[in-house]
């Protein structure tokens, strides 16, 4: 389960926005630093945050949600995931609280060298959503949230990473395109073929001669791919429900195999592993919450 905010110091004072009569949600202005982002897309003026209690699978917790309208003018590529980090300021534009990142779903082409992210033109959401257990919200949570609804007038947001790099996508402008994965674009008989596949299919040659940068490919491809299926389970898909299993044994022998062949690789196919396998825990990390 997620902390949703960590306290900083802000300088007190009532906001004319944030001083909502609703106690479960607060309106901000958006202020932002897109950077070279900024050239590809626009983001809506304001934002609405809200705070609910929720039950999941018999725990009672609170929920934050919100979303942010983006309008992407033409489409983008980058060499990471696309989204927002973001913190809560008062009128003063003075920091009174972190915020939880906001997420853009992209698609991927793994043609694309480097820049394998992909946000087509188009109107997109950016969207938060993270909860904690009923038990684990404390008076202090309480207190900040009260402090950002009373005194919070802008959320500042920028690009999720500092490093990130942005240029226009020069392939297929169809979200159907051979070789690009959504979140949710994958379809049951994907799952099948999936499910389907033997240990040897998935690393079918030795350590020493692999190719482990087309492995890593293939692996990342098959993360994409679990993750969707992991987002269908979560909403009572029953054939993602039942291929779950045999998703996850595989992910995982997968993740095994490319973790023994460590010696094999570059610290550089090392850190891309790395940082495939951690999308994969992280998704089903935040199914569970």
């Amino acid at each position: 389960m997620l902390t949703l905010f960590m306290a900083s110091c802000g300088n007190s004072g009532k906001g004319e926005t944030g001083d909502s009569d609703n106690p479960n949600e607060v309106k901000l202005k958006v202020d932002m630093d897109l950077g070279e982002l900024g050239e590809y897309l626009t983001v809506d003026d304001e934002v609405l945050i809200k705070l609910e209690e929720a039950e999941e699978d018999g725990v009672q917790g609170y929920v934050i949600t919100s979303s942010i309208g983006v309008n992407v003018k033409k489409t983008v590529a980058s060499n990471y995931s696309f989204g927002f980090d973001a913190e809560i300021l008062d009128e003063n534009h003075m920091r009174i609280a972190n915020f939880p990142s906001f997420e853009i779903e992209s698609k991927r082409d793994y043609d694309n060298g480097d820049y394998s992210s992909v946000l087509y033109s188009g109107q997109k959401w950016a969207t938060v959503k993270v909860g904690t257990k009923k038990e684990d919200w404390e008076k202090k949570d309480h207190e900040m949230w009260e402090k950002i609804r009373k005194e919070g007038v802008y959320i500042r947001i920028e690009p999720r990473y500092s490093s990130a790099k942005f240029v226009a996508y020069k392939g297929s402008n169809n979200s159907s395109s051979e070789g690009m994965t959504s979140d949710d674009s994958s379809s049951d008989d994907d799952i099948a073929s999936i499910s389907d596949e033997s240990d040897d299919d998935i690393v079918s040659t030795s350590s020493g001669s692999e190719d482990w940068d087309e492995l890593l490919k293939s692996y990342e491809q098959y993360v994409d791919k679990y993750i969707s299926y992991l987002k269908k389970a979560s909403k009572g898909d029953m054939t993602a429900l039942s291929e779950y299993p045999a998703l996850m044994e595989k992910a995982q022998k997968f993740s095994e195999k490319m973790k023994n062949a460590q010696s094999d690789m570059s610290a550089s196919q090392w850190a891309k592993y790395n940082k495939i396998t951690m999308k994969m825990l992280e998704a089903a990390q935040n199914m569970n919450e």
